[in-house]
Order: C-alpha cells, then sequence, then structure tokens
C-alpha cells in the first residue's frame, strides 16, 4: 500500500493506492488513486496553455497533475517502460458542472527509452471531459544532456470532438522547447520557449511565451527562482501581449 499527500489543502494532490509488483519484466499493477502517466512532469512549470481557457476545466488542463481512480499496468524491462491505465473522469481536478461529467472512462498508454544520453517517449490517450466532448491527444517528447546543456522538447497534437457542438471536431497544438545551462554547481540559467495553437485550421491565432529564468540553489532542500517571462498572445488580439518579471522561493524536501 502506497499513501502520499502534499501540504496543498484538498484532495487534489493525494495518492492512496495498493501496488503489486512482479520479477518478471519488472511489472507492476496500481489500484486505487494515482497520479496518471503522462510523461514530462514538471513541478515548478506547468506550461501556460494548461490553464483554464475555453470556459472552466474544458480548457487544456494537464494531465500531468491530476490524480485519477482506476488501474495502471506496466513494465519496465532494461531502458524501456510502458503502461496503460485506465480510469474514472471524476478525478479531483473538476469541481464545476458535475452534473456534465460522462460515465466512460479514460484510456492512456505511455512509454518511453532511456539512453546514456537521454531519453524519448510518447504518450496517447482518450478523455472524455464531458458527456458530449471527447479529447484525443497524442504528444511526443525528448530530452539529451550533454556535459552541462540539458534539453527537452515536447510536440502535442490535441482533437476536440463535440457532435453536440457548433465546431464539431477541433484540432490543436501545443510545443514546448527547454534549455539548461549548469553555469556552475547548483546555479542553472534556464531558457524556455512554450507555443499553442487553438485551432490549426484559424489563422493568426498562435499564443506562444518565452521565459528567462536565473535557478540557484542557496542551500540544501531550497531553490531560489527569478526570470521574465514574455507573453505573445494572439496576433489579433495584442492587448494580451506582456512582460512579468517574477521571484521564488521553493522548499524541497
Amino acid at each position: 500500500m502506497v499513501m502520499s499527500a502534499n501540504l496543498i489543502p484538498g484532495v487534489s494532490s493525494r495518492e492512496v493506492y495498493g501496488l503489486l509488483e512482479t520479477e518478471r519484466l519488472n511489472g507492476y499493477l496500481k489500484a486505487g488513486i494515482f497520479r496518471l502517466p503522462t510523461g514530462f512532469q514538471n513541478v515548478f512549470d506547468d506550461p501556460y496553455f494548461h490553464a483554464v481557457v475555453n470556459g472552466g476545466y474544458k480548457g487544456l488542463v494537464g494531465l500531468e497533475s491530476v490524480r485519477g481512480d482506476g488501474l495502471e499496468l506496466g513494465i519496465e524491462p532494461g531502458p524501456f517502460s510502458f503502461s496503460a491505465s485506465i480510469s474514472n473522469t471524476r478525478d479531483y481536478m473538476r469541481s464545476a458542472e458535475e452534473d456534465d461529467l460522462p460515465t466512460s472512462k479514460r484510456v492512456i498508454l505511455s512509454g518511453y527509452a532511456v539512453g546514456r544520453l537521454g531519453m524519448v517517449g510518447f504518450i496517447t490517450y482518450k478523455d472524455p471531459v464531458t458527456t458530449s466532448l471527447t479529447r484525443h491527444y497524442n504528444a511526443l517528447y525528448g530530452g539529451a544532456s550533454v556535459g552541462r546543456i540539458t534539453g527537452l522538447l515536447e510536440w502535442d497534437q490535441f482533437a476536440d470532438s463535440d457532435p453536440a457542438g457548433v465546431t464539431g471536431t477541433k484540432h490543436m497544438q501545443a510545443g514546448m522547447a527547454e534549455i539548461d545551462v549548469l553555469v556552475a554547481r547548483g546555479q542553472n540559467i534556464k531558457w524556455l520557449y512554450e507555443v499553442f495553437d487553438p485551432d490549426k485550421n484559424a489563422s493568426h491565432d498562435l499564443q506562444d511565451r518565452t521565459s528567462l529564468i536565473y535557478e540557484p540553489f542557496i542551500a540544501p532542500y531550497m531553490q531560489f527562482r527569478t526570470g521574465v517571462r514574455v507573453l505573445s498572445g494572439p496576433r489579433t488580439a495584442p492587448g494580451v501581449n506582456g512582460h512579468t518579471y517574477f521571484v521564488e522561493l521553493h522548499l524541497l524536501y
């Protein structure tokens, strides 16, 4: 039995599940409440296009931070890892429109391979968002590290199918690129670029964000972050563009 929870109030950060492991293929079976298997998980930098958009939870809320009820089956032979999960869509991130939640299941398939220089992986899932809206998602991601430089890359393709809606099926895409440079021990500089296309059939609606961040570990289990983010919203709505300067302190335990 495994139990974990963050200090954040509420049940959205809680995991409680039974875990059965086997020596054959280094397999496992989870049953209970667990974090969904969705590739990269960045504690401090959720992609900005995962915010609530298009009205409530129907937006691109990242499943990497979602805990769901269900089963997960996986194998990890050598440098490879494959997993499949089936979970209820009544997860702990959705509190609005409870009467509109579907009764069908969310299905996720994921896998990755790790080598000497880095890793590559994929994820595909079908997520019944509401009784009429279903999201199909496919993504490829990878990372490599050479000396003091580490790079990350991810590309996502979405298709929202809503037969009862006005638009029918809407195709979206998003991408992320990151470069980390270790300038000295405990001193990291990060460049991060994110782009989101909310409708592949529409023009001049791209949104992107570029970040430059300095991350020193000033003491064990303590990280200081400061930087600037430049947001460029839809080209047809320049008023949402702007700069954000921030300072953060994180305690890691």
